[in-house]
């Protein structure tokens, strides 16, 4: 082989590398979900043992048997067996803390994923409200809003866009009295300038403001 195709078949090797790495690092889902009693029990009454198997679990509770709990969040991406057969091996290719795994098997917590190609990154929050309260503390932005563009539903768990769901991940309360919100993806928004039926939506991404006015539930 001579060195300019040497050269370029090293090239294309360096350029598909790159592919499955950007692939690899964009993430694809997000959601959360309270780990409980059931999760830990396969279909058939076998007990699970591992992180993995309980979060498939929690996903087949979900989306085949029709038995949530009640702070568990929609995915997009496990709604068949196949993928959720994928979901620890996912689990076993990310980069969970142990102590995440070790509570997952030993606890009840409340864990977020975010889903890559190819792994899971599972991390451990505080609810905000208390277990089986839907709608939790009653945030000023709490409701459904008409903010031009689209209807925004909030509370204090989830952020709905007028297309999807997105778990939040923080709340914080700001000096101004506006709250912003963090997402998956480094993703945030701000709203503020409550009144008993308005406020300004503002996006931390594309800097556009909306004004939403509150709607009858």
């Amino acid at each position: 082989m001579d060195k300019r195709l040497a050269r370029l078949v090293m090239a294309v090797v360096v350029i598909l590398a790159g592919s499955a790495t950007l692939a690899q690092a964009q993430q694809f889902d997000s959601y959360c979900a309270q780990i409980s009693e059931q999760d830990k029990f396969a279909s058939d009454g076998y007990p699970l043992t591992d992180a993995g198997s309980i979060l498939r679990q929690d996903r087949a509770n979900y989306h085949r048997f029709g038995r949530p709990d009640d702070l568990d969040q929609t995915d997009v991406t496990f709604a068949s067996s196949k993928a959720r057969s994928a979901i620890p091996a996912m689990l076993d290719a990310g980069n969970t803390d142990p102590y995440v795994l070790d509570a997952i098997v030993n606890d009840y917590p409340f864990v977020c994923m975010d889903v890559y190609a190819r792994s899971i990154d599972a991390y451990i929050i505080d609810p905000v409200g208390d277990a089986g309260d839907d709608s939790g503390p009653a945030f000023p932005f709490n409701g459904r809003w008409d903010c031009e563009v689209a209807i925004f539903t909030f509370d204090a768990y989830t952020y709905n866009n007028g297309e999807e769901d997105l778990p939040i991940q923080d709340i914080q309360e700001n000096s101004d009295g506006s709250y912003t919100l963090f997402f998956a993806g480094d993703y945030f928004i701000t709203v503020g300038d409550f009144t008993a039926t308005t406020m300004t939506w503002l996006s931390g991404e594309s800097g556009d403001s909306f004004s939403c006015t509150l709607l009858e539930p």
